[in-house]
């Protein structure tokens, strides 16, 4: 079945539901379009995490390495004007 069939087919189906029930359908489609809507959001999310995750990558050894210690000094600096025994 073409996309314009199905088209054709769903309206046809509407067109025989009494009008009471439009408020039904209306409210149906519209929560499967929210969740449509979400998945989507969530696909594009997890397709620019992946994006990022792999950004380094193609660092070499010495840019790694300079990242992750400043990364460190950074969450160090953080807390340590914190007062608590570790």
């Amino acid at each position: 079945m073409s996309q314009t069939e199905l088209y054709q087919s769903i309206l046809l189906k509407l067109g025989h539901l009494p009008s009471a029930s439009l408020a039904e359908v209306d409210a149906f489609l519209s929560e499967m379009a929210k969740k449509n809507l979400n998945r989507s959001k969530r696909a594009h999310y997890k397709t620019r995490l992946a994006q990022l995750a792999g950004a380094w990558k193609n660092w070499d050894e010495h840019e790694f390495v300079s990242f992750l210690e400043s990364t460190r000094q950074t969450r160090q600096d953080m807390f340590a004007d914190r007062n608590f025994p570790l």
